[in-house]
């Protein structure tokens, strides 16, 4: 499957509309219809002139950089969100956990209730960590 070709051209020249205006030009053109400077491929986001490493390479490394920083920061975020849903869910699995162990505890033998509900807190306390992990 051919990759699509995401790269654009601008003009090099600084004074140029094209330039200030930051006007794609098609691929096939080799010099500005304005100015008559010779036109060369830029970043798609800040218009900066980059070098021709394939039809995939359509951003400078600054821009590049930023886009990593902010995927970065958008993984973080949903880890953290992710934690903080957690923790009710892990709450709420402990306490099913602890009520349903004491019951068939208190089904099988009677005497060992008394112990299982001294057992129950820390083995709850257990299962939220390994949960949430911490």
């Amino acid at each position: 499957m051919p990759t699509m070709e995401r790269r654009i051209k601008g003009c090099r020249n600084a004074h140029c509309r094209c330039n200030k205006e930051r006007k794609h030009l098609p691929l096939d053109y080799n010099y500005c219809p304005i100015c008559g400077e010779k036109v060369g491929l830029v970043c798609r986001e800040c218009f900066a002139e980059i070098e021709d490493l394939g039809k995939t390479h359509f951003r400078c490394d600054a821009c590049e950089a930023k886009k990593a920083k902010r995927a970065e920061e958008q993984k973080e975020k949903l880890v953290k969100t992710g934690k903080k849903l957690a923790a009710p869910a892990a709450d709420a699995a402990v306490g099913v956990i602890q009520q349903v162990a004491v019951k068939q505890v208190k089904k099988v033998a009677p005497a060992a209730g008394i112990a299982v509900k001294q057992a129950v807190p820390v083995a709850g306390k257990a299962v939220k960590k390994a949960i949430l992990g911490h």
